[in-house]
């Protein structure tokens, strides 16, 4: 039993590790996601993402070196118990709401199998907790404190490089949209000269997060909606253009696209993709809008940009 034990336990903690690392990596989407629930105030939403990616950080970390191993773990159940009522929550009410618990690499829009296997991940911490065996803790060890050391370090360098990534230049509301950085002469002309009095760049890379991509099932709904005020322009980056050819004929998008190899136009956009960009004629930032793949999210961006594009005919 012993071994059984010690396996779920490296398991528990592996597993809340991994959620933290891919969170990291993709941190403004995640922000982006916590923001799309409206629960929070959106100025809260950065605090709790690098909150949230702290907290399993330190619980995985904890639970597989068994430093207050049964602590870690109770931790763990309330963190999984919140996130199991939650996805009841989102389900109950047809939210549509994404799943980011392992990043935007794996994230998926909530549903009966999201809440399994969290359910799953509960049931291991019971067991954990349950089976708990001293015999295996570090809670007396003379290397008990270089641990705890390691620890903190495991935690603050990644994050810190994030929180230093976050606080880098990007682009914001009332910017305006350098067109000289734009690579081709074809490409300024779009944005230089057309009829209609707002852009909207749909901004993103086939490397996306799939469940946030799903949104452009939805992207002839606003240019319908918004014909002759709206030109809706694809910048997106894929490493074989038939492949992302394929992709926009399956979600049967027509718009003018801009192929943006090697993430040139992307980069001097300074935004993290998948991403809404609306410009207004003197190509200044109106609006900038994470694309999080729900139906319903997006229909009300639809409501938001109407207000917006009213406001500007007063």
């Amino acid at each position: 039993m012993g071994k059984i034990y010690l396996l779920l336990r490296m398991i528990l903690g592996i597993i809340f590790i991994i959620s933290s690392i891919f969170k990291q990596i993709t941190i403004n989407d995640f922000i982006e996601t916590i923001k799309s629930y409206e629960i929070l105030p959106p100025d809260a939403a950065q605090p709790v993402a690098l909150l949230i990616c702290i907290t399993e950080m330190l619980i995985g970390i904890m639970i597989i070196f068994n430093i207050y191993g049964k602590p870690a773990v109770r931790i763990s159940m309330i963190m999984l118990i919140f996130f199991i009522s939650f996805t009841i929550y989102s389900m109950a009410t047809g939210k549509e709401w994404i799943c980011n618990c392992f990043g935007s690499l794996f994230s998926q829009k909530i549903n009966y199998l999201v809440l399994l296997r969290d359910i799953i991940f509960l049931c291991v911490s019971i067991i954990v907790l349950i089976k708990y065996n001293p015999k295996y803790s570090f809670d007396k060890s003379k290397y008990r404190p270089l641990l705890i050391i390691l620890i903190l370090l495991l935690c603050a360098i990644p994050l810190s490089f994030k929180l230093f990534n976050l606080k880098q230049e990007k682009l914001k509301n009332g910017d305006q949209i350098d067109v000289e950085l734009i690579p081709a002469l074809e490409y300024k002309n779009i944005f230089e000269k057309r009829s209609e009095p707002y852009l909207l760049l749909l901004v993103f890379s086939l490397n996306d997060c799939s469940a946030c991509l799903d949104e452009a099932y939805y992207w002839n709904k606003l240019t319908n909606k918004f014909n002759g005020k709206i030109k809706p322009i694809l910048i997106a980056h894929a490493n074989n253009i038939t492949v992302l050819k394929a992709f926009l004929k399956h979600k049967k998008i027509n718009n003018y696209l801009i192929y943006d190899k090697n993430k040139e136009i992307i980069a001097s956009l300074k935004v993290a993709t998948p991403v809404k960009i609306l410009l207004n004629n003197m190509n200044r930032v109106q609006d900038i809008t994470m694309m999080l793949g729900s139906e319903k999210i997006f229909d009300n961006y639809i409501d938001k940009i109407h207000s917006i594009v009213e406001r500007s005919q007063l």
